[in-house]
């Protein structure tokens, strides 16, 4: 009983010493200290602006307002350091967890990041079990990414565990885990939407890669969105510029719901299967999502398209008539392929059957909105069959159609809209 009585004096001991050290001796004594251990362990100038302890819920060690590399490509607001105490009377310093929180970095501190952290672990005395990282965003040419959290797991000998990624109120995930001698990286999520294309929403959506810092084989992409399903592979890499090629096979979508989220009046309806490659390039990862390149063969079955009457406009339009807008045209078949580049849409060997009634051409429609490009329109009857040209322009929200180029004010058919004729 005496023997206990003294460890337990002994532990109420070293915590009163604990905190009423840094009150008797300042720790920012030690910061020059700390910068010249922290700076040879990282391989990267480190400097500190304040040393403190926190002592709940656990006491750490706390480094406030701290930069990282040369020229400042890391600045961390504050870092709290959680000894794993048993493992420091032993000999062997190991950090349970490290958690720094509002990170700013540059471009350039991914590139020198896989040798800090290698640096670091080279020294057996010194490990951090679990690296935490909270609000962290990256400045980019293009603007700022994030704020994100982050987790990495480090191993018993210091190498890489894993990384997890995620970000407030966003319902996704990005790991990263060590496979053979590269990487697997891993995306998931649920109820999410593309950047800079908001209208593409997943109801869940699953990347899956391997590869290394230069190179990504996506070998896994599967998709659910608007009641049909996204397949697809792909491949990242950089030989100069970074650059994207993913192909993919959209099946039975509804193409009401995609096609409404980018244009409320004029869009197609009905059940939509289409190939579709995409292309991008860029000399930094974020330059992949400003200038993208779609490409896709789309085949629509059973729907119609909205703000488009084809059988009004060729039976009601006339040579000198103003052009007609609105309606819609009922199908059985709708085939296009897609071109889309720079904000611009083209549209090239479009057939539309419905019944006897049938439309061929090219349409385009520019960065501005603007339609252009005609169709050749044919309406089969045994009493008064019709064929004609019809020019299209005017607006992505209002298209007019007409039998000739002009630019008088068209007339409305309003909600007139064409059915198909058997």
């Amino acid at each position: 009983m005496k023997i206990l009585k003294v460890a337990l004096g002994l532990v109420v001991l070293l915590l009163v010493i604990l905190m009423v050290f840094p009150l008797l001796y300042p720790l920012n004594l030690y910061t020059p200290q700390i910068e010249r251990v922290v700076s040879a362990k990282l391989q990267q100038p480190v400097k500190v602006g304040e040393v403190s302890v926190r002592y709940l819920p656990m006491p750490a060690l706390v480094l406030n307002d701290v930069h990282i590399g040369v020229g400042q490509v890391a600045e961390v607001k504050q870092i709290s350091i959680q000894p794993n105490y048993p493992s420091w009377l032993f000999g062997r310093r190991v950090i349970k967890r490290m958690t720094l929180e509002d990170v700013r970095v540059a471009p350039a501190f991914f590139l020198s990041a896989r040798d800090m952290l290698t640096s670091a672990a080279g020294d057996p005395n010194y490990r951090v079990q679990k690296l935490l990282i909270s609000r962290v965003s990256v400045a980019l040419p293009h603007g700022p990414v994030g704020p994100f959290n982050a987790e990495l797991v480090i191993g018993e000998k210091g190498e890489f565990g894993k990384l997890l990624v995620t970000a407030d109120a966003t319902p996704a995930t990005f790991t990263v885990e060590p496979y053979e001698d590269k990487y697997r990286f891993g995306f998931d999520a649920q109820g999410w939407s593309l950047p800079h294309a908001e209208g593409l929403r997943f109801s869940s959506l699953t990347i899956n890669g391997i590869g290394n810092a230069s190179e990504v084989d996506i070998n896994d992409i599967r998709g659910v969105l608007y009641g049909g399903t996204l397949t697809g592979t792909g491949r990242l890499f950089f030989d100069g510029r970074w650059r994207l090629l993913a192909k993919g096979r959209l099946s039975n979508i509804q193409a009401d719901a995609l096609t409404a989220a980018l244009s409320p009046a004029t869009n197609v309806s009905g059940r939509m299967s289409a190939d579709v490659a995409l292309l991008a390039g860029g000399q930094s990862l974020d330059e992949l999502a400003q200038k993208p390149q779609l490409q896709a063969r789309v085949r629509v079955l059973d729907g119609s398209v909205n703000n488009f009457d084809f059988i009004t406009a060729i039976r009601y339009n006339s040579p000198g008539g103003s052009g007609l807008r609105g309606g819609k045209t009922r199908f059985d078949e709708l085939l296009a392929s897609l071109d889309a580049k720079d904000g611009r849409y083209r549209f090239s060997s479009v057939a539309l059957r419905s019944g006897l009634l049938n439309a061929n051409g090219g349409l385009a429609l520019g960065k501005e909105g603007n339609w252009s490009g005609n169709l050749q329109v044919s309406l089969k009857s045994a009493v008064n069959p019709l064929s004609a040209p019809l020019f299209v322009s005017g607006t992505l929200a209002s298209p007019l159609l007409s039998l000739h180029a002009q630019s008088s004010e068209p007339k409305d058919v309003g909600d007139v809209s064409s059915e198909s004729t058997d």
